[in-house]
């Protein structure tokens, strides 16, 4: 994104009028939604607020979506100033969002479930934050359970929580973007803890500090532009099976399997099976032996007990296996 994109979409959005019966967020319709600056407020108010424990934030106030895919409706916030709603079903998605950007969850965001966020963000870019919200999805006060601020200015991305009235201690890593990258961020729920990604690499672990079921609401605020978000996903049990649609893996097809190996592993397999019965391919990671049967030699990176894994596999003419 070029640094004039982002000024005419912060001109775009100071214009417009917000719809009074916005679509449905899975028909990939945009919305229109305040001048950008309101994050800058917002996020000065969350920063005082975490220094001194005194202030409160205020609303960075935008469209609210409602995450389901039922009707549009509209509700009155603390500050008697009208938002649009919208809902947005599991495994829904969309381009084109506006920012600030607000949704709202029409079920519990459950263990194995997991938030994708894309975009881009632009050369004059200085901070953006996603948050997962209780009761609201504003800063009025209510928990705000996994706030993470993406800050170009420190080169850093910082994960708090908002409990009780209070910030708690703030968690640091370094920021793998760099001013007008493409971002794609990933927020995956586990029973005690979080997973974050950034471009599918794992940032961080962040544990639970308020319950996951309190989860009604998240937010996108600053400087970024928005075109994917995906929430959605599940565990699956094991052992699993499942048929492939259509053509099955025909060549140019991708199959992507993500997990966890539980922390006494021993080893998994994955089998893609023929009409017949066949076993096309069979991959065993061994933990009690160290080795991955089949094609191990292709695999750059090893699996380890209690990390996350990503396994791609393409089929051209041959299998490649990317991990």
């Amino acid at each position: 994104m070029q640094k004039a994109n982002l000024e005419e979409h912060r001109r775009g959005s100071q214009s417009s009028n917000h719809p009074s019966t916005p679509p449905a967020l899975q028909k990939g319709a945009s919305h229109e939604s305040d001048d950008l600056a309101h994050f800058r407020a917002t996020e000065q108010a969350i920063i005082q607020q975490q220094h001194s424990q005194e202030r409160r934030a205020s609303d960075a106030s935008g469209n609210e979506h409602f995450v389901n895919g039922g009707n549009s409706n509209s509700h009155e916030e603390p500050t008697a100033r009208k938002h649009n709603i919208q809902t947005l079903e599991q495994m829904a998605f969309e381009s084109n969002y506006p920012v600030p950007y607000r949704s709202r969850l029409t079920e519990p965001f459950e263990p194995g479930q997991t938030l994708i966020v894309k975009g881009k963000t632009g050369e004059d870019s200085v901070r953006f934050t996603i948050n997962l919200h209780s009761t609201q999805a504003d800063f009025s006060g209510h928990d705000v359970p996994l706030h993470v601020s993406v800050r170009f200015d420190e080169g850093k991305i910082v994960c708090n929580t908002f409990s009780k009235g209070e910030w708690g201690k703030e968690e640091r890593k370094s920021n793998p973007w760099k001013k007008g990258d493409d971002i794609d961020i990933r927020i995956r729920a586990h029973d005690s803890k979080f997973q974050i990604f950034c471009d599918q690499k794992e940032l961080k672990e962040y544990e639970h500090r308020v319950p996951l079921s309190s989860i009604s609401h998240f937010s996108i605020d600053g400087d970024v532009l928005i075109s994917h978000i995906h929430w959605g996903g599940k565990y699956y049990p094991v052992p699993y099976e499942s048929g492939l649609a259509n053509e099955g893996l025909a060549p140019g097809k991708t199959l992507v399997i993500y997990g966890m190996p539980e922390k006494k592993s021993k080893r998994f397999h994955i089998n893609l099976l023929k009409k017949n019965g066949d076993i096309a391919l069979h991959f065993n990671p061994r933990f009690d032996e160290k080795v991955i049967g089949k094609r191990d030699t292709q695999l750059t990176r090893k699996f380890l007990l209690w990390l996350t894994f990503f396994i791609f596999m393409k089929l051209p003419r041959t299998f490649r296996l990317l991990q």
